[in-house]
């Protein structure tokens, strides 16, 4: 897009983001507190001992599934990790709700019976973070970003190389018996001037299901990441030519043209129906590793989306300036029509600090209590219909 391009669809956004400005409605946190019975639920001192990623899709009333990325295994001995070593994901199956809830965790084992990551990419290459998913016709359908390795400090060599939907056409079987059918996602871009990636998030509503993503340009650090949206019928997911992309208020063919609905986005994010048809919420993590979970609202899964409301300041940033939060989402089965949870991670610069302490790397939960509050300025404009 030209400069001249670039400016009068800012122009346009404006006047949109103006002309509806009062459907836009931001959240009023009334309470935040950590929820340490669902921190319970994760915590073990032999075997899966702490992931991040934290990606989770219910299946039924008493059957949910989640999704880690780098997941540790070992054991934990006097508040620290030993004999621990990592693989890049793993799955949890929790049974139950509330006092009844359990988890049991899987991984795999390679042919020399060392362990292994549970998503494995089929060509080969680089390793899976899995992220959004979702339900349609008793089938799962899961987002795995593909990654590899980079240049940069440890915590953060790596890059994107792909994405690829992942369907598992039963999944209340054991994980064991899974077969995950791999189809390489089209819409990626992944150039200098421009990285877009999908998958970030997943929302079923209606008859579609919403999928989320980021745009990043690397060479224009001011704007942080951006969110990005496509559409498909919920039934016709697998069929890519059926697909489309909010770009310039419309939804478009061609995923080029997705345009920016909000700034200021993490990499991982959630967004979320609140009850009784109050709108939609996207919840991430503040931008440049800020400790601070936020949240945004909206009437339509596209937007407009009111500036973001601080939900909680995660605890572990605070012990030292070599940690640092991240990953921050709702998990709308686990929340109720007056209360959100939240699930972040938090983690270390250096791995060595993971290692002596054991209190960093597992799923964390809060609790936050919020009602609706009056109008408040948009982040940018969203498609019409």
């Amino acid at each position: 897009m030209s400069q001249l391009g670039i400016k009068v669809a800012g122009v346009v956004a404006l006047v949109t983001g103006l002309a509806l400005m009062a459907r836009a409605q931001t959240l009023r946190v009334e309470s935040a507190a950590p929820a340490p019975e669902l921190d319970a639920l994760f915590q073990r001192t032999n075997g899966w001992i702490g992931a991040d990623g934290n990606y989770s899709v219910e299946v039924n009333a008493q059957r949910a599934l989640w999704f880690f990325s780098d997941t540790w295994l070992g054991s934990v001995v006097n508040g620290r990790r030993t004999n621990a070593t990592m693989v890049n994901n793993s799955v949890g199956v929790q049974t139950g709700r509330g006092a009844e809830a359990r988890v049991e965790f899987h991984w795999k084992t390679n042919a020399t019976g060392r362990a292994a990551a549970f998503f494995l990419p089929d060509d080969g290459h680089g390793w899976f973070w899995p992220v959004g998913g979702t339900m349609v016709g008793g089938r799962l359908h899961l987002f795995l970003w593909q990654m590899e390795k980079a240049e940069g400090p440890a915590a953060f060599g790596f890059r994107h190389a792909a994405v690829w939907h992942g369907e598992i056409a039963h999944p209340l079987d054991p994980p064991s018996q899974w077969r995950v059918r791999q189809t390489r996602l089209p819409f990626t871009e992944l150039t200098k001037e421009r990285h877009l990636i999908f998958g970030a998030a997943v929302l079923r509503h209606g008859e579609h299901v919403f999928i989320y993503g980021t745009e990043d340009r690397p060479k224009d650090r001011g704007f942080g990441r951006r969110m990005v949206l496509g559409r498909v019928p919920a039934q016709e997911i697998t069929d890519f030519s059926r697909w489309r992309f909010f770009g310039d208020d419309e939804w478009v063919d061609d995923f080029r043209r997705a345009s920016p609905l909000a700034l200021r986005m993490a990499s991982e994010y959630s967004v979320t129906a609140l009850p009784g048809g109050a709108g939609f919420a996207a919840v991430t993590h503040d931008m440049l590793l800020s400790p601070d979970i936020v949240a945004s609202t909206g009437p339509h899964p596209w937007g407009l989306w009111s500036k973001p409301v601080k939900l909680f300041t995660c605890l572990e940033a605070a012990w030292t300036k070599r940690n640092f939060c991240y990953a921050g989402k709702a998990h709308p089965w686990l929340s109720s029509s007056h209360e959100l949870v939240v699930s972040y991670a938090a983690n270390a610069h250096n791995f060595a600090d993971v290692i002596r302490d054991a209190r960093l790397y597992w799923p964390r939960f809060v609790r936050v209590s919020v009602k609706p509050d009056g109008p408040r300025a948009i982040q940018g404009s969203g498609p019409s219909r």
